[in-house]
């Protein structure tokens, strides 16, 4: 039995991994998508402006977050 514990340890251990690197990736592409946003004249970086829109962008997703939660949570 314990060798049978062990596999099935290691291949949760290995599922949970995987699940972790495609919420990343997930994170990652959504940030990515964010920036291009956000990027008016889409010169890969962000002026002051941009980044203040962006900023504003985010706290507003938090906030509609945060309200789902407290509804539906």
């Amino acid at each position: 039995m314990c060798g049978y514990d062990s596999w099935v340890r290691t291949l949760r251990a290995i599922l949970n991994a995987a699940k972790s690197i495609e919420i990343q990736k997930e994170y990652e592409q959504h940030l990515k998508a964010q920036f291009a946003s956000a990027d008016d004249n889409r010169n890969g970086t962000l002026t002051v402006d941009e980044f203040a829109g962006l900023l504003h962008q985010v706290l507003k997703e938090i906030a509609l977050k945060r309200q789902f939660s407290t509804i539906y949570l």
